[in-house]
């Protein structure tokens, strides 16, 4: 039997898992020896969220950081995904097994990893050393990769290609308002719901960041795209894409809910050994979800002009990467850049 106390600082680390606009879509049920990890699907939209593949994600980050904040309690693990299916909402069932106390090498890095949305420096590589760490960061699953790019050429194809998620979500008033709905504009908002997009997280520079609010309004949005307002922001935007020691991509072998959560496995463990070696880093995730509508044929909602945009797009994300019939689930950044100028709350387990 699990001390429920060892249970609760386990759980305390495992919310410190990144999610999409900061949503933390999940709650737990503690047994004797076990915990139950429940999907909240109302937690993340559902545009970007599609078949809660992106909350998938958050899920597998989330057991990531229990297998490597379990040990430093004394217990090992042992994960069944979906035990009833993977329609339920019960997403795994984590069993813990007394053993040896063993404070895992990433365990620090797991409150201190946090995205950077800053400008990266372009004059520093990582080293080899570093790529093989990032690349090889999870031992433990041989089917899904993570490919890193360094071409200086290529990361700015690829910082122009995932870009076009900023046209589409500007020009679509369905986009644009959820996203200025799911944004936490002050600090007290923030601490007080612990959720959310916070703004300080986004690095806007400061003009922008005054007049920012401004364009919740899709009338001024939308008056303003007719003289390319939403081409211009994801220009700037591409630029800051593309900066950095390399781009990477996730890549799992299907669209399987299994193969997602591995994803966010394995994203999260190549996050934490980027922190721990001291380097910023950003997930990219806007055309890669909004692709998995448009490649089962999902695309109520978005125009033919924008589905070509994010076809071409994703198509020059494939090329950079020679991926064929895997799927590319998680696009990220990574480098040198000045350490961020806010951090996202967490909520504490909410426990059922």
């Amino acid at each position: 039997m699990i001390e429920r106390s060892h249970v609760l600082s386990i759980l305390e680390m495992a919310v410190y898992a990144p999610s999409g606009d900061n949503s933390q879509p999940w709650e737990f049920k503690i047994g004797p020896d076990f915990i139950e990890i429940f999907n909240l699907p109302d937690r993340d939209n559902a545009f970007y969220n599609y078949e809660q593949r992106g909350s998938l994600v958050a899920h597998g980050a989330l057991l990531e950081n229990i297998c490597i904040a379990a040990p430093a309690q004394g217990y090992r693990t042992i994960i069944n995904l979906f035990p009833l299916g993977e329609e339920n909402n019960l997403v795994a069932r984590v069993e813990f097994h007394p053993t040896e106390s063993v404070r895992h090498p990433l365990l620090e890095a797991i409150k201190a990893r946090t995205t950077n949305r800053k400008l990266y420096r372009k004059d520093k590589p990582l080293t080899g050393e570093q790529v093989h760490l990032l690349q090889e960061a999870h031992p433990d699953y041989s089917a899904g990769r993570v490919f890193l790019v360094d071409d200086r050429t290529q990361m700015d194809l690829l910082g122009k290609a995932v870009s076009v998620n900023e046209v589409v979500a500007l020009e679509n008033k369905k986009l644009h308002d959820i996203f200025f709905q799911g944004i936490v504009w002050t600090a007290e908002e923030e601490k007080e719901k612990k959720r959310g997009l916070y703004l300080k997280t986004m690095e806007l520079p400061l003009p922008m960041a005054k007049i920012f609010p401004l364009f919740k309004r899709w009338p001024i949005v939308n008056v303003l795209n007719k003289i390319g307002f939403a081409k211009m922001a994801a220009k700037g935007n591409a630029s800051i894409y593309s900066s950095g020691s390399a781009i990477g991509l996730v890549v799992i072998p299907s669209r399987s809910a299994i193969d997602y959560i591995w994803a966010g496995r394995l994203m999260q463990r190549t996050w934490l050994t980027a922190t721990q070696l001291g380097l910023s880093f950003q997930p990219v995730t806007g055309v890669l979800f909004l692709m998995q509508r448009i490649l089962t044929g999902a695309t109520e909602g978005l125009e033919d002009k924008h589905i070509k945009a994010l076809s071409s797009s994703y198509e020059v994300i494939k090329r950079a990467f020679n991926i064929n019939n895997e799927t590319a689930a998680i696009l990220f950044r990574v480098g040198y850049g000045d350490f961020p100028s806010a951090r996202s709350s967490r909520l504490p387990p909410r426990i059922i």
